[in-house]
């Protein structure tokens, strides 16, 4: 007997220079020469929930651990050999000041800066339509349970995926299922703990869409909050990370991988530049 009842934490981080000026002309002559390139504006990067955050993850939805992701950790490590892998326990490298202090764990404030999206409907797409115009049928075979829908509908291009919910109502009684893997077109595989099979002759409606379990964390750090005296004219940022309150760390990204010398620019704007500054959205799914 097969079972599928993992599911896959996911994330996405979203990074943006936020400066008043075009960065080419708010970079001081000092910043300038000792990078040699011009920060991005924007980058989407996939980072990976190491292990440590998987774990921390089911114990907070089992009820055994109350320890919330409350920091964001910035790093200033090597890239070369350090990509990030799920064995991870911390960055390579803490930011450091320039008398070598480590000072790169930043609070994460639980009312301006983290936020829980609500579900979104992903099929049917249209807000006004509550269920799928015909039903869906729930069968398991061999301890796999699957749906399938022989209406026409596709999957794939619905943009149905794993991890998506699925609520199906079966003459009037509604049951909800993990996607755990869209097989074909018409065909989804489900985590079905309960062992739930339609009911012959039902009349069956289904819906998929996100499942709300999300945390989006947006905080953005000011290059004016990291002035010259004390870090030198520009801090450059390669990798960085989210902490749990026990110090555990969730997950890990590395900025720009493929160079070295690159990364997030911090600027103050007591040298001869124009501040600039960092913000960082990090949205958690499973």
């Amino acid at each position: 007997m097969r079972h599928h009842t993992q599911l896959e934490p996911h994330g996405l981080v979203w990074t943006r220079q936020v400066c008043e000026r075009p960065l080419e002309e708010a970079i001081s002559d000092a910043t300038r020469k000792a990078l040699g390139w011009v920060p991005q504006e924007k980058e989407f990067t996939h980072n990976l929930i190491v292990d440590g955050g998987r774990a921390r993850l089911a114990r907070l939805l089992g009820g055994a651990s109350t320890a919330t992701i409350d920091r964001m950790v910035l790093g200033e490590g090597q890239k070369t050999g350090n990509a990030p892998a799920l064995s991870d326990t911390s960055l390579v490298q803490e930011l450091s000041q320039s008398n070598g202090a480590a000072n790169g764990i930043y609070a994460i404030d639980d009312v301006t800066e983290k936020f829980y999206p609500s579900a979104a409907a992903i099929f049917p797409a249209d807000p006004l339509v509550d269920w799928a115009s015909s039903g869906g049928v729930v069968t398991i075979t061999a301890g796999v349970t699957q749906l399938t829908d022989a209406s026409g509908v596709n999957f794939l291009t619905a943009g149905v995926t794993r991890g998506h919910r699925l609520t199906l109502s079966a003459s009037g009684t509604e049951v909800t299922f993990v996607i755990t893997r869209v097989v074909d077109s018409t065909t989804l595989e489900l985590f079905n703990p309960s062992g739930y099979e339609t009911p012959a002759l039902a009349t069956n409606q289904y819906r998929v869409d996100s499942s709300g379990t999300q945390l989006l964390i947006s905080k953005t750090f000011r290059g004016n909050d990291f002035p010259e005296a004390d870090w030198g004219p520009f801090t450059l940022i390669t990798e960085a990370g989210l902490l749990c309150q026990d110090g555990t760390l969730f997950n890990r990204v590395v900025y720009v991988p493929d160079q070295e010398n690159q990364g997030l620019l911090l600027q103050p704007d007591d040298g001869s530049g124009t501040e600039i500054s960092i913000a960082i959205e990090w949205l958690i799914t499973f």
